[in-house]
């Protein structure tokens, strides 16, 4: 990771804090397009969750012996 995102992360932060005709302003120089391209592929995003086995109650006994 390069030091942009942990600077862009304390600049925001520190943002939060000023006035909210100052924020304005900071928040267009803040604002990072391939970021916000990334949070939006975020949101997006879900993840395939394979369905489990059904085990049998042949696969159990042989646990069961082991």
């Amino acid at each position: 990771m390069t030091g942009w995102f942990p600077r862009w992360v304390i600049v925001g932060g520190m943002a939060t804090l000023l006035p909210r005709a100052l924020r304005r302003r900071v928040a267009g120089t803040l604002r990072e397009d391939v970021l916000m391209k990334l949070v939006a592929a975020g949101r997006s995003f879900r993840r395939h969750m394979p369905v489990p086995p059904v085990y049998t109650d042949e696969v159990a006994t042989l646990w069961r012996s082991c």
